[in-house]
């Protein structure tokens, strides 16, 4: 699967920008320090691991339905990553001067006072500190990627791929451009699925 450079570029400016503002908490950040755990209780490792394993079957010549599904298998498994927004939405709250924080998305970190408990919120969140922060681009990243209808739809096995499109059943409708549609167009959703995925790699 070709790669993007967009967030390899927009994630780099991020960790350097991190790294320049604390070195300590941008190291804490890096280690996700949780407290004393014994091995086998980092689900990280297990992304990186389906993550190295699917993008090597995603690449090899199969049926491009087959490849299409373990796309969105492997889109979807990275965007509800849980550390590919807590390790974003620390650095991002380490250019403004805060602490790594083991669940940044907490009330307890937000003048709203309520928990980012989903992609979605958490996406929304992102977006805010990074415009704060002067890095618009990241939450861009954000914004472009993450579709929440696909997301469920796959999920839910709500779904049915054609030979142009991904199209949801039943449930919420993906809004593209001024239209709400459960037709999504493979040309225009690939390049998010794709955008996606390295994004997630490009995290861990």
């Amino acid at each position: 699967m070709k790669s993007s450079s967009r967030p390899v570029d927009v994630l780099r400016t991020l960790f350097e920008r991190a790294l320049s503002a604390d070195e300590f908490e941008f190291c804490s950040t890096l280690l996700r320090i949780r407290g004393m755990e014994g091995p086998g209780w980092d689900p990280l490792f297990e992304s990186q691991e389906m993550a190295l394993q699917l993008t090597s079957q995603i690449s090899a010549p199969i049926e491009d339905r087959f490849r299409l599904r373990l796309i969105l298998l492997l889109y979807c498994h990275l965007s509800e990553m849980n550390d590919l927004y807590n390790i974003v939405g620390n650095l991002l709250r380490i250019l403004s001067g805060q602490r790594y924080n083991m669940m940044p998305f907490s009330k307890i970190n937000h003048p709203s006072e309520k928990d980012a408990s989903t992609p979605t919120a958490k996406k929304e969140r992102i977006k805010e500190w990074a415009v704060a922060n002067d890095c618009k681009e990241v939450g861009d990243l954000f914004n472009d990627f993450l579709v929440k209808p696909v997301r469920n739809a796959f999920f839910h096995s709500d779904y049915i791929i054609t030979d142009d499109s991904f199209n949801i059943r039943y449930g919420e409708p993906v809004i593209i451009g001024q239209e709400l549609t459960r037709k999504v167009p493979l040309e225009w959703l690939i390049p998010k699925l794709k955008l996606g995925i390295n994004t997630g790699i490009g995290v861990i």
